[in-house]
């Protein structure tokens, strides 16, 4: 969640829909659908964007309750060793291991082409150096990107005020906003929801 908390600027929502949100566990017992109920979130599977604050709280709080025992420090090295593997931690503690498992995530990989990397970060950042866009109102920024991440940020700087402009390489493709109603039986047949998204390319 740390990706989430920190990096992904304040008032963006997640682009998957709520039914392809949840966490998983085993039982099912603390899906978003559930966690949202419970405490009076509007929620619906299709057609209602999940909040990155729902998100992350959600997180956090599944987190809590089923991988109570989580160590939250940085891995700082990795060495291989004669019966496996020693964890450098942090905090300069070392740990053995037979087995492990890398999962590193999109935090610190951020891009910057080498014709932006050497301007002062006065003038030049990248959306994961900015979760509070609020800093922004009333200035003019040029938001360089043609994906979710680029439209989303330079909606949250309009509502804060900002001058925005979008520059992208290629035409930026807006899609219409989902439709209130339910799906007609012929669209769910043709487009059927198979768990990741009503397509059967998703499925495939």
């Amino acid at each position: 969640m740390l990706n989430w908390r920190t990096k992904m600027p304040k008032g963006m929502h997640l682009k998957s829909d709520g039914f392809a949100s949840s966490l998983y566990d085993p039982n099912g017992r603390l899906t978003l659908p559930k966690y949202c109920a419970q405490r009076g979130i509007a929620y619906r599977d299709l057609g209602l964007p999940v909040a990155l604050e729902t998100f992350t709280t959600y997180g956090m709080e599944f987190q809590k309750d089923l991988v109570p025992s989580l160590d939250p420090r940085d891995l700082a090295r990795l060495d291989r060793g004669a019966d496996g593997f020693r964890l450098t931690l942090s905090d300069g503690e070392a740990i053995e291991a037979r087995r492990v498992i890398v999962a590193t995530g999109i935090s610190r990989f951020e891009y910057l082409p080498p014709e932006l990397a050497g301007l002062p970060n006065t003038h030049c950042s990248h959306s994961a150096d900015n979760h509070d866009l609020s800093k922004f109102g009333g200035k003019r920024v040029l938001v360089i990107g043609r994906g979710a991440s680029s439209t989303d940020v330079a909606a949250i700087l309009k509502d804060h005020g900002a001058i925005v402009e979008i520059v992208s390489r290629e035409p930026i493709i807006f899609h219409d906003p989902p439709s209130p109603k339910p799906r007609s039986f012929w669209e769910r047949l043709k487009h059927p929801n198979l768990g990741l998204g009503p397509s059967l390319r998703s499925a495939v």
